[in-house]
């Protein structure tokens, strides 16, 4: 729900009359009536109608990118690497330069990225999926600020989003495998929860039944695979690369 100036009001405790004079800078109020207004409406995260509107105005020409802050895994990850140099890239051609945000939205509030869309510090905004948390989309919807999702979501949705075609993507590795002539296929996955991970075991399997492959011929390996385990998991499967059809 979209917060108002009546909401503001109430939570400083004074009159709708005097948010607005406070919001049109009139000096009649006091500083410290003024500061409790302005606390009250960062609390909300409440956003003037005529910032809204002053958007399409101002452009910093910087496009924001979110970063999970409790994911460091995160920055020695070759895709985040590859992703980033191919944004800068694009940006650059186009006069705009990229901003990393750092945030952990889905334990914490959003707050951070509001105040950057609030000082006009961004034109734009990049969220992978696991950060585009319902709280965060409803307030950029709200203000009609520019955004776009990293990931297809597995609800339905109203807005943009971009990713691969994750079927495809395992329907070619089972490919690639099925003609080494392998005869045992093993396919790595974390948690098998998200969306492009099930997708991608879709195209896999379905790819490997339509080749002809036995179903107990390939399988799926859902977990953490850090180096050391994912050589005790091959082994205990008994996989060699000697294994040929």
């Amino acid at each position: 729900m979209r917060v108002t100036i009546k909401d503001v009001a109430k939570r400083a405790g004074v009159s709708t009359s005097t948010v607005s004079r406070v919001l049109n800078k009139n000096s009649v109020i006091s500083p410290e009536t003024t500061e409790q207004i302005h606390k009250a409406m960062r609390d909300l995260n409440y956003i003037p109608n005529d910032l809204a509107r002053s958007f399409a105005k101002a452009s910093s020409h910087v496009i924001g990118l979110v970063v999970d802050t409790g994911s460091p895994e995160d920055y020695s990850n070759r895709f985040f690497c590859n992703t980033v140099f191919a944004l800068e890239s694009a940006f650059h051609k186009h006069g705009y330069n990229l901003m990393v945000v750092h945030a952990e939205i889905p334990d914490q509030d959003e707050r951070g990225i509001i105040r950057l869309i609030q000082g006009k510090k961004i034109d734009g905004i990049i969220i992978p999926e696991k950060l585009a948390c319902e709280r965060l989309i409803a307030e950029l919807q709200t203000i009609s600020f520019p955004f776009v999702v990293l990931g297809k979501r597995a609800s339905e949705n109203s807005y943009s989003w971009v990713d691969i075609d994750n079927m495809q993507a395992g329907g070619i590795a089972a490919r690639y495998l099925y003609a080494k002539k392998y005869q045992e296929f093993y396919f790595l996955v974390g948690s098998g929860d998200q969306i492009f991970e099930k997708e991608r075991i879709a195209g896999f399997s379905e790819t490997m039944k339509s080749l002809g492959v036995p179903t107990e011929s390939y399988h799926i390996l859902a977990g953490e695979h850090d180096e050391q385990d994912l050589k005790k998991t091959l082994e205990l499967k008994h996989v060699k690369r000697s294994n040929r059809r």
